[in-house]
């Protein structure tokens, strides 16, 4: 893990969300926002042109954002466990709304149009990891 970025004026969230998030990996946990259950369409060109721009600290190039987001395919369910899609997973990153095509429907119907960072495990978070780490 790499938390070469993190210096005395790092928030406490962002620690703590950041830290959390990187010990899932460890445990096998993958980003979220490319579960095979996720429920909106990814705006390549508007992620792309966004991830390039040079006004980004540092820019990165078409192939880079490509492998960043997954080449914007969901995991294979094959190989990862599924689970319903979670919006307030910690291990979701923030998607902007011009990165998507447009409002979907979430979870229980709900409208949205974007998902925030999450600096805290989500119920689903924790069920999951119950179920690949029982209790012995």
């Amino acid at each position: 893990m790499d938390f070469g970025w993190f210096d005395d004026t790092t928030p406490e969230d962002e620690f703590g969300r950041t830290t959390v998030h990187e010990f899932r990996h460890m445990l096998g946990c993958v980003h979220e926002q490319f579960s095979p259950g996720i429920l909106f369409k990814w705006n390549e060109k508007a992620v792309i042109a966004e991830s390039t721009d040079s006004k980004q600290k540092p820019p990165w190039t078409e192939s880079e954002t490509r492998f960043n987001f997954n080449n914007f395919k969901p995991v294979d369910a094959t190989k990862y466990p599924e689970t319903t899609w979670d919006p307030n997973s910690i291990m979701h990153h923030a998607v902007k709304a011009a990165w998507t095509m447009g409002p979907w429907a979430g979870p229980g119907g709900k409208q949205m149009d974007h998902v925030d960072y999450n600096n805290v495990l989500s119920k689903l978070n924790k069920e999951f990891i119950g179920w690949m780490q029982p209790k012995h």
